[in-house]
């Protein structure tokens, strides 16, 4: 059997990877993981195609492309993805009974060049009952990525709603890499 007693993991660079304390406790301070939003001043409105998100709450790592905003994955791995919303109708009203939104991740494998549709995403189909509303928006995805691919977020139909923080309705996305 064999037992490796150590507190620290690091590179030969002496840049720390991985720590465990006194009870056992495994962090990855080196781990890509990003959280942004899109919250407005002032008035709520709507926003579809590729989604932009110009607050940045975490991004360590530096991953997150706040110019282009995109996720740029720094070595090949498998990453969780999850986004939260509100579908709303163009100018940021209820959505219409009988109205669509579709939310999905894109993926592009050239520098940005052209993004793909992955098949992962939220779609609805708001059904309801006769009346409108403001349908909560939410996935999550786990995919494979190749080092320097990029990942975005497309309302491909419909719109999602963009409020302010202070009245809570601010589409959020996450990610980070598993492993």
């Amino acid at each position: 059997m064999s037992t490796l007693q150590v507190d620290t993991i690091t590179n030969s660079s002496g840049v720390t990877s991985i720590s465990m304390d006194s009870s056992g406790r495994v962090t990855q301070s080196q781990l890509p993981f990003f959280h942004v939003q899109h919250p407005v001043v002032g008035s709520s409105t709507s926003t579809n195609g590729h989604i932009t998100f110009p607050t940045v709450i975490t991004n360590q790592g530096n991953h997150w492309d706040t110019s282009g905003n995109y996720f740029l994955a720094p070595v090949t791995g498998i990453y969780q993805f999850n986004f939260t919303g509100i579908g709303s109708g163009s100018s940021g009203g209820v959505l219409a009974n009988g109205s669509e939104v579709q939310v999905i991740l894109q993926v592009s494998t050239d520098n940005g060049a052209n993004y793909t549709d992955s098949i992962y995403g939220a779609y609805f189909y708001w059904y309801g009952g006769g009346s409108s509303g403001l349908p909560h928006i939410s996935f999550g995805s786990s995919i494979k990525l190749t080092a320097n691919d990029r990942v975005r977020i497309n309302a491909n139909k419909g719109y999602v709603f963009t409020g302010s923080v202070a009245n809570k309705y601010v589409p959020a996305l996450t990610g980070h890499l598993l492993g």
